[in-house]
């Protein structure tokens, strides 16, 4: 699946507004909806591998929603695959493998295409659309999107190796490289590299995650993986310890 990641951050709080759904027309894009009692305001989308300031990013999501009057409560970030067509992939993989992903940050929209199309694929074997979202389609004639591929991975690599949180310090076990964050009377150690394909980890010091700028992957703060395409932990033996 060829495409870039595309990262926004996410803020939340109470505030007593009309049911609506809300979105700019124009980078930077803002959404804003509410849930219940609840406002969520989304903004500051960029390429992941083209900025990995994440602090940066959440102050200025901060300030926007206390603009509008508007007690945090909630923060966090998202992440979604843009593919090079801008359509999702839908469908079959192998006889037993269906798939529904790249929905270009229209989850809701494309999600609930995806169940329609994967059930009746199911139970009908066809459904009129399987060459259009087909997840092993070839996207051709466009090689300023693969070269943009290879630009954003690169990029990644790079913005890994060179862009280390003060917070954190660097050592080596077994002549492997590890990260090492304190916090409060706890030590975490965990190891630099991205398992899935080696990129240095970059440490999100918001909501205490360790974040691949190549291709998405996040651990948790002891290494405990939590979103892919990695399926392998970065916990180093005797990750959290207490400090006296």
């Amino acid at each position: 699946i060829k495409g870039s990641l595309e990262k926004s951050y996410i803020g939340s709080g109470k505030k007593k507004m009309d049911n609506l759904s809300l979105i700019s027309y124009s980078n930077p894009y803002i959404s804003i909806r509410n849930y219940k009692d609840y406002m969520i305001y989304l903004s500051n989308s960029h390429i992941i591998s083209n900025d990995v300031d994440d602090k940066n990013h959440f102050l200025e999501l901060e300030k926007m929603i206390s603009d509008m009057d508007v007690d945090i409560e909630y923060l966090w970030s998202n992440i979604d695959i843009m593919t090079n067509d801008s359509l999702p992939y839908i469908g079959k993989i192998n006889d037993n493998l269906f798939i529904g992903t790249g929905y270009n940050t229209w989850g809701l929209a494309n999600g609930f295409l995806a169940g329609y199309i994967i059930s009746k694929l199911i139970t009908e074997s066809t459904t009129g659309y399987e060459d259009l979202f087909d997840p092993l389609r070839i996207i051709k004639g466009n090689i300023l999107e693969i070269l943009k591929d290879c630009y954003y991975n690169a990029m990644g690599m790079i913005n890994g190796i060179v862009n280390k949180s003060d917070i954190i310090s660097c050592d080596t076990i077994d002549g492997r490289g590890i990260y090492i964050y304190k916090d409060d009377n706890k030590e975490y150690r965990v190891y630099s590299k991205c398992p899935h394909m080696g990129c240095s980890l970059i440490f999100n010091e918001v909501e205490k995650t360790w974040d691949c700028p190549c291709h998405g992957s996040r651990f948790d703060i002891s290494g405990k993986c939590i979103s892919g395409p990695s399926n392998k932990d970065i916990t180093v033996k005797n990750t959290k310890t207490e400090i006296s």
